[in-house]
């Protein structure tokens, strides 16, 4: 849990309110104790304007944090992928519209295989703030397990109370005990890193609904996901989520093998 943070990489869609994205990328850096880099993408705000060095210089003043610009000529999702892959970035902040789902492009589990390090996203709605609490939902698939980590990390960061939320399908006896399987696991794999940490289990087929009317219940929340998908013609939690949400999203991105580092126990 002493994993030192060094590479924050973050990143603000021209289309959205830098506002919200700046405060989260400030406040991560100050919590972790490091300067920032900002990847200025073709379909990114423009941080700075011609007289870059000197608004730098304004932007340390008025935060207390370092930032660097690194430009990249290309849309806004591959550039940041492209660069936070060179720089092996420890966390990114991504600012933006979250990307549609269709026949021919499956939305945000797409956009986020192409990282390989936790992210925290805000869609045009969402309103930056420290977790007080965070809320970790795990259904009846393996890969829900991924963001035990990466939660317990930023959990341990913040001070956070955890509520994890074990969400099974109502007519399948076999998915609600894998669920009540994992969510204890969950409980005892926090309860071991002195987070403190409740559980709540329930059985419902809407499980976006649930997630999304819990944490608009509370103030200075996260929730912590995970980017898997449920076929080619149906919304993920994930998706729904990401597009719905007025809150930052921590998003570990799935990995098929569950090994050390974000994805591991």
């Amino acid at each position: 849990m002493d994993k030192k943070i060094t590479k924050i990489l973050f990143s603000i869609d021209k289309n959205v309110n830098p506002t919200e994205g700046i405060k989260a990328a400030v406040s991560i850096a100050k919590k972790c104790q490091s300067s920032l880099v900002y990847i200025q993408t073709d379909a990114s705000c423009v941080l700075f304007g011609s007289n870059e060095e000197e608004e730098r210089r304004a932007f340390k003043l008025k935060y207390f944090v370092e930032v660097s610009v690194l430009k990249s000529s290309h849309s806004f999702w591959k550039g940041l992928s492209l660069e936070a892959s060179a720089l092996k970035a420890d966390v990114i902040i991504a600012s933006g519209p979250a990307a549609s789902k269709s026949l021919l492009n499956s939305g945000m589990t797409g956009v986020i295989e192409g990282f390989s390090c936790p992210m925290l996203y805000l869609n045009p709605k969402s309103i930056w703030n420290e977790p007080k609490i965070m809320f970790m939902p795990l259904d009846g698939r393996s890969e829900t397990r991924q963001k035990f980590y990466t939660t317990a990390y930023w959990a341990s960061k913040f001070f956070s109370q955890l509520k994890i939320f074990g969400l099974s399908n109502p007519k399948d006896k076999e998915d609600q005990k894998i669920v009540h399987t994992y969510t204890l696991q969950g409980k005892l794999y926090m309860e071991e890193r002195k987070i403190r940490v409740s559980i709540e289990e329930q059985q419902l087929k809407d499980r976006a609904a649930f997630v999304l009317e819990k944490a608009n219940n509370e103030q200075n929340r996260w929730v912590s996901l995970v980017s898997n998908g449920e076929g080619m013609l149906s919304k993920s939690v994930f998706q729904q989520v990401c597009e719905e949400a007025t809150f930052p999203i921590l998003i570990s991105p799935y990995q098929e093998v569950v090994g050390s580092g974000t994805v591991g126990y």
